[in-house]
């Protein structure tokens, strides 16, 4: 088995190549492939399990579910990509519940931030308003929580950098 500092070192290796790769092919393409998050996520599945045996696999496979949960209820509601929430479950695979769910709340933070700063630099305020609001009436009308689709109006932000930011302020919060 490897050590616990050089698994982790490995993982933290891991973890900035995968945001990194997102990010910048993020900016480019406004996607997030499967061949980013998908074979580093299992690599950090593997690697927990090396360095830490059942617990690891528990740990990463909790990370792993709880980073995909936390960011579903913004897919469904257009607020971001499935690549988004496949690289937040990277990001949990990698690292661990805890460090998802800091993650995704700073990421927010940044997200919110930089969605705010889009707005008053493009001034579309009310169209925000009014998407928010026909999509909080679909819900409505529809009972419950379903995959709304943005429409050619929508504000759409690359939502990997806010990731990104986000987990290195769970890095520097948790160490």
């Amino acid at each position: 088995m490897l050590n616990d500092l050089s698994s982790q070192v490995f993982l933290n290796a891991l973890l900035v190549l995968g945001l990194a790769a997102a990010v910048i092919i993020d900016l480019r393409s406004r996607r997030i492939p499967n061949l980013v998050t998908a074979p580093i996520a299992l690599l950090g599945v593997v690697a927990n399990v090396w360095g830490s045996g059942w617990s690891g696999l528990s740990n990463s496979l909790g990370g792993l579910l709880l980073g995909m949960v936390l960011l579903m209820p913004v897919w469904l509601n257009g607020g971001t990509g499935a690549g988004d929430v496949k690289l937040m479950g990277m990001v949990g695979a990698l690292q661990g519940p805890q460090f998802a769910l800091w993650t995704a709340l700073f990421g927010a933070v940044a997200g919110g931030i930089f969605a705010l700063a889009a707005l008053a630099w493009r001034g579309g305020t009310a169209q925000v308003l009014r998407n928010v609001g026909a999509s909080i009436y679909r819900m409505a009308a529809a009972g419950s929580l379903g995959r709304v689709e943005p429409t050619s109006q929508s504000f759409r932000m690359s939502y990997a950098l806010a990731i990104a930011l986000g987990a290195a302020a769970a890095y520097w919060y948790l160490r």
